[in-house]
């Protein structure tokens, strides 16, 4: 069993005039048990971190001397009160789940207590290595626990006895012992404290919280400083004496509680004759002018790997100014100092600011002044407390563009940057920048775009900073919200950038934009290397390509077309799966490596619609397409799901009528317009052809194909398999048998229906299961029984069995008419048509089965 350290305190009996001893407990360094700590009746002791008053873990959360904890026990098994009067831990409580504690909370109505009914408290200080609420600021805690039996008393009361407050030797009062969720009624009650410092001490009171709805009084030596009931606010937080004072409070019967009427005071005292820190981080006055940001702290800088706490009754300032045409932007960095009793302000010309109430990074105020405009920046504290103090970065803006305005990348000079920032920080309101730039011939030109530029939560306040690149025929413009792909790509041209920020200045940290853009270029002889090359011969031909395929930085693949479709049009259609989004930076470029013509960005060709609808084709000028993968690094996200599915078709205006709307994209959402409308129309032919593909890579991989209505045409509408207008088609339909075929399952991801001109087809499509079973008496049904990958699937490396069988409800016959259409079958794979009473291998030709039926 491991070993545990005791330690009693014995309860001292309070004279009207004596001042009685608190005594503080550490944790052991290096301990690996919790230390056992004894309070006797009605007494109290205080609790402290060990290498009190440093932190007890370095910058980056390690405890410095293991581990640290608690077991309290109350010698006559009373109830236990524990209030901190300076903490900032993550703690477990009997073994509980983690709560943090921190004294300098900003939610200043929040009562840092623990309690236990039944005579124990244990807690334990858990690890906070790498959590960013406990890295870079001090950690520890300073608490005092009583012990106690009448839920009435208040914690700590005095009485008409005055209690002398010692040097580092903090005391509570309280409006209620227990703020844990177990709220209880307690009874009405008059509580006093008396308290006094010793002679050249000054004594010093302060409310962290104060929500309360009852009479409070505060007295000076006889004299009120104040009174407060019902919610009032207190004049101030914290007051000073050297006389002496008195607390008075008067509760009414009412529930305990973390909401209840409460306030918690912390009393304590210092030397009143204490000399400030002299030549140290925070001493005296300094005026500079600045070239370059500066840090401004109340505590030395990696002194050592912990903090050591801020000097007591520190004073300092600092005026601060810079040259003509630039700017300081002040903004407070770490505040880690005592609510209410420090004081750290600024003031410019147009300003006067209290910088203490930092509510979040994103809320932090900046303060901007101009060239010799000075800022005076002002801090100062008591004489008593122990955290890690604050910082102010006072941020250096140098309002220039970086040089030089031309710039011509070479074999020798590869890389380059350009930033409105000469220095790479952060940039100026009203500022206008142009940069001209070039690469080799026979090279691919790279732009990338770094950081962001302002922003700003509100509508009403855009800052409209924008950066237009262009190359002279293709032009892109840059915002907060369209801030574009991770990369930019020109072949064989100059580029010019141009930055342009509006007058508007930033009010918060948040706000603050720092910009760059990263040049490069790449030899076209090294892209031609990872460049595979496709033919398209047949108008009929399609094909997919899935991006997650290009592994490597500038890997690219060319769809061309042959020589027999000169003329024709190939067409590209980007199809967005599943988690696309997640997928590198990808262009498209109409043409080969030899002889581009335009550059497109995956991301702009595709539609913002998530639901299924007609695609929208990026035609090419030039017969050719390629893909490129500009990125460094692969993103293998999500397997095929995490690229985008690109369909490749040929638009032959000999057999395709509508360029724009011939491609319907069924996706796994369809959306709350379900429905679709086709109008077939041209002047030159009698079938307009639509395709209908669906999405790629899902469990469902069957097709629900509903015809809504036909209109506009008595002839028959075929839907086939594929893209092969010369394939039989499955079925056909026209405006007096549709019913038959309105509501028809398919398997495959490729289909088409060629529709009479004049036709006007109302259809809906989407994914459905197949069902295994269909009862042939209550609905007769008329459908399509197909292989899962017939006849153009992606599945047919693999065995995929299905079954489908038609039954009745009842014990009747009745017959099925099946056509057998084979376009190749393995043979490994085989088809068999059977009944109850019999098994046929299936020919290619119309059979005819009649079935009796035993459900």
């Amino acid at each position: 069993m491991l070993s545990r350290v005791l330690t009693i305190v014995a309860l001292l009996v309070l004279t009207s005039s004596s001042a009685a001893t608190l005594s503080f407990v550490e944790c052991p360094k290096n301990s690996t048990a919790s230390h056992i700590v004894s309070v006797p009746s009605n007494g109290s002791i205080g609790l402290r971190s060990y290498d009190w008053p440093n932190s007890m873990t370095d910058y980056v959360g390690r405890a410095r001397f293991g581990k640290c904890g608690f077991q309290i026990e109350s010698a006559s098994k009373q109830k236990l009160g524990l209030f901190f009067t300076n903490a900032h831990v993550l703690l477990a409580q009997d073994g509980g789940d983690s709560q943090a504690f921190d004294t300098n909370d900003q939610e200043y109505d929040y009562v840092q207590a623990i309690s236990s009914d039944d005579g124990e408290l244990s807690f334990d200080v858990q690890n906070v290595s790498g959590n960013y609420k406990f890295t870079h600021r001090w950690t520890g805690l300073e608490a005092i626990v009583g012990a106690y039996d009448d839920e009435s008393t208040c914690p700590f009361v005095t009485g008409e006895n005055t209690v002398t407050v010692l040097e580092d030797e903090p005391r509570v009062a309280a409006s209620h012992w227990d703020f844990s969720t177990n709220s209880t009624n307690i009874p009405p009650q008059s509580c006093l404290w008396r308290f006094a410092p010793k002679p050249g001490y000054t004594l010093k009171i302060v409310f962290p919280v104060f929500s309360i709805s009852e009479a409070v009084a505060l007295l000076e030596d006889k004299t009120t400083l104040f009174p407060t009931e019902s919610g009032k606010e207190l004049p101030s937080r914290v007051f000073y004496t050297d006389k002496n004072f008195t607390l008075a409070y008067a509760r009414g019967s009412r529930m305990s509680g973390p909401d209840a009427s409460r306030f918690v005071a912390v009393i304590s005292s210092f030397p009143a004759q204490a000399v400030p820190a002299r030549n140290g981080v925070c001493s005296g006055n300094k005026t500079l002018t600045l070239t370059e940001t500066l840090w401004l702290r109340n505590v030395h800088q990696r002194e050592n790997d912990f903090f050591l706490p801020y000097e007591n009754n520190q004073e300092c300032s600092w005026k601060l100014n810079t040259i003509p045409g630039k700017l300081l932007q002040f903004s407070l960095a770490n505040h880690d100092v005592e609510n209410f009793c420090e004081s750290l302000t600024l003031r410019t010309p147009s300003t006067s600011a209290d910088l203490m109430h930092k509510k979040s990074y994103d809320l932090t105020p900046v303060y901007t002044t101009n060239g010799s405009e000075v800022a005076e920046i002002h801090w100062k504290s008591d004489g008593d407390y122990v955290r890690s103090g604050f910082s102010v970065m006072a941020d250096y803006l140098d309002c220039s563009c970086s040089s030089p305005g031309t710039i011509a990348l070479t074999k020798t000079n590869k890389t380059a940057s350009i930033s409105p920032a000469a220095d790479g920080g952060y940039y100026c309101p009203s500022m206008h920048c142009h940069w001209n730039i070039s690469s080799p011939p026979n090279t691919m030109l790279v732009l990338e775009p770094r950081g962001g530029l302002r922003a700003c939560l509100s509508a009403s306040k855009d800052f409209n900073d924008t950066v237009v690149i262009s190359d002279g025929t293709t032009s892109y413009t840059l915002t907060y919200d369209n801030d574009g792909p991770s990369q930019f790509t020109f072949f064989g041209k100059s580029v010019s950038v141009e930055f342009t920020s509006s007058a508007k200045a930033v009010e918060f940290v948040y706000e603050k934009g720092i910009y760059s853009i990263g040049l490069s270029y790449a030899d076209m002889s090294t892209l031609k290397d990872k460049n595979n090359v496709t033919t398209i011969s047949s108008s009929s031909q399609h094909t997919y390509f899935n991006t997650q395929d290009l592994k490597q930085q500038f890997s690219s693949v060319t769809y061309t077309l042959s020589e027999e479709l000169k003329g024709k049009k190939l067409q590209l259609y980007t199809l967005q799966l599943v988690w696309s989004s997640s997928s590198g930076n990808i262009i498209v470029i109409d043409g080969d490596l030899s002889s581009p013509v335009t550059v497109a960005f995956l991301t702009t060709l595709i539609s913002s619609a998530h639901f299924s609808g007609f695609a929208a084709p990026f035609t090419s000028t030039t017969g050719r397409i390629t893909i490129m993968y500009l990125d460094e690094y692969y993103y293998n996200s999500f397997g095929p799901n995490g690229g985008y599915d690109l369909f490749f078709k040929v638009y032959d205006d000999s057999r395709d009528c509508d360029e724009k709307k011939a491609v319907y994209y069924v996706r796994q959402s369809p959306g709350y317009d379900e429905y679709a409308v086709y109008i077939a129309d041209s002047s030159s032919l009698h079938l307009c052809p639509l395709t209908i593909i669906s999405q790629r890579y899902l469990s469902l991989n069957d097709l629900n194909l509903h015809v809504n209505s036909l209109e506009g045409t008595d002839k028959n509408v075929s839907v086939l398999p594929g893209s092969d207008f010369s394939a039989t088609p499955f079925f056909e339909f026209n405006q007096k048998n549709q019913d038959k075929w309105s509501n028809t399952k398919l398997s495959g991801k490729i289909f088409t229906v060629l529709v009479p001109v004049g036709g006007r087809l109302n259809f809906t499509a989407r994914f459905t299961e197949i069902s295994n079973t269909t009862y042939a008496d209550i609905s007769p049904p008329n459908g399509i029984f197909m292989s899962p990958n017939y006849p153009y699937g992606d599945d047919s490396v693999t065995y995929m069995g299905r079954k489908l069988v038609i039954s009745s409800s009842s014990s009747k016959k009745f017959k099925v008419d099946f056509d057998v259409f084979v376009g190749e079958l393995s043979s490994s794979s085989s088809l068999l048509v059977y009944t109850d009473k019999a098994s046929v291998m299936f020919n290619p030709q119309k059979q005819v089965f009649e079935c009796i039926s035993h459900p």
